[in-house]
C-alpha cells in the first residue's frame, strides 16, 4: 500500500512538473496586479484579485472561484460553514512535511501559489497567504478541496493517496499560512523553509 502511494505521488509530481515546463502563453507578459486587504470588499463584491497575475483572465478567475464555491456548498450542504477545530503545533508541522512533499510543486514552498509547476497552470494555484483567497471558501470547503480536488483545475483529490490524518494536517499547515493583519494566523508557529 505504501509503495502504491509513493508511486501515485511520484506520478502526480512528475506530471505537474511537465505541465509547468510547457508554459501557458495566455498568462505570459501580463503584469496587472491587484491586492487584497481587510479594508477592501471581498472577491465577489469588488472583482479584485490577490497579489498574483490575472490580467484579462480576472473575469474567468472569479467565475471559476464562484463555481467552485457553489459546488462546495452543494457537496457539503449545511456542513459548509461548520468550524474546523484549531490545530496543535505538532499537527501543523506534520502537515508542513506532507505539504513540502506533495503540494509545494504547485503552491510553492511558502504557499503563495508560485511553485515551479504554477507557471503553466490555468487556473493558477491558490495563494494561501492572501487574506481574500483565504476567506473566499470556508475551512470545511478547503478540506473538501484537498480530499476531492477541483473539477476544471489541476488540483487533484488526495483522499485515495493521503490518510485522513495527513489531509487534516496539511490543512492545518495551509490554514497556518493565512495572513491576518500582516501576521500568520498561527502567530507562534515558525514558517522558516
Amino acid at each position: 500500500m505504501k509503495i502504491r502511494k509513493l508511486k501515485a505521488i511520484a506520478l502526480i509530481t512528475v506530471s505537474l512538473f511537465l505541465i509547468g515546463a510547457c508554459g501557458n502563453p495566455s498568462h505570459e507578459g501580463r503584469s496587472e496586479m491587484h491586492s487584497h486587504n481587510e479594508n477592501e470588499k471581498g472577491h465577489e463584491e469588488s472583482g479584485e484579485m490577490g497579489e498574483h497575475e490575472h490580467g484579462e483572465g480576472m473575469e474567468h478567475h472569479m467565475e471559476h472561484m464562484n463555481d467552485v464555491r457553489a459546488w462546495l456548498k452543494g457537496e457539503l450542504g449545511d456542513n459548509y460553514d461548520n468550524e474546523v477545530p484549531a490545530s496543535t503545533d505538532e499537527e501543523i508541522m506534520a502537515g508542513k512535511t506532507v505539504f513540502m512533499k506533495v503540494c509545494q510543486s504547485c503552491h510553492g514552498t511558502s504557499g503563495k501559489g508560485d511553485g515551479p509547476a504554477a507557471a503553466g497552470l490555468d487556473p493558477k494555484p491558490a495563494d494561501f497567504t492572501d487574506p481574500g483567497h483565504s476567506k473566499y471558501y470556508s475551512d470545511m470547503g478547503r478540506l473538501h478541496i484537498i480530499r476531492k480536488g477541483i473539477i476544471g483545475a489541476v488540483m487533484v483529490g488526495w483522499e485515495n493517496i493521503l490518510s485522513e490524518t495527513e489531509i487534516n494536517n496539511v490543512y492545518a499547515y495551509v490554514r497556518s499560512l493565512r495572513n491576518v493583519d500582516g501576521e500568520s494566523e498561527h502567530r507562534d508557529h515558525d514558517h522558516a523553509h
